[in-house]
């Protein structure tokens, strides 16, 4: 059973495998991979991820600059930086933007068990905002505010 989707965002392969062995052992279908700002929008309008994994720095763009779009796209679509060093300032910034946490790249053995916390937190998170959007809807289509 599948607890989630993703999209993963990186202009380095290598950087992606050991993220998508976390996300196939945590029962997350990882439904596109892509390296450009175009993919990437057309991969969150075609499949409304719950989560979506933006590498911070690529030679076309830059993760930061498809936060806006995906926000706009895909609300319900939970972002994920990738980074390869971060500093509070930086998270903080992100933090303004709505992404949901940050996690380093290359991600290292060690660092496994924290990343999948935050990947499960972020999930969670995702699932019971879905839920109450769809519980809203639902209710105001019954004539219930």
């Amino acid at each position: 059973m599948t607890i989630g989707t993703a999209v993963l965002v990186d202009d380095k392969p290598e950087n992606l495998d050991p993220l998508i062995q976390i996300l196939d052992n945590m029962k997350i279908k990882v439904v596109g991979l892509c390296h450009t700002q175009n993919d990437v929008i057309r991969l969150i309008k075609e499949n409304r991820p719950n989560l979506a994994f933006l590498g911070e720095n690529m030679p076309r763009f830059k993760g930061i600059e498809a936060i806006g779009k995906i926000k706009k796209i895909s609300p319900m679509t939970s972002i994920i930086m990738m980074m390869a060093n971060t500093s509070n300032t930086q998270e903080n910034f992100l933090e303004d933007l709505r992404i949901c946490t940050v996690i380093s790249q290359p991600i290292a053995e060690k660092n496994i068990p924290q990343v999948m916390e935050k990947i499960q937190i972020s999930i969670e998170i995702n699932n019971k905002l879905r839920t109450q959007v769809q519980k809203r809807y639902s209710n105001l289509g019954n004539g219930r505010k």
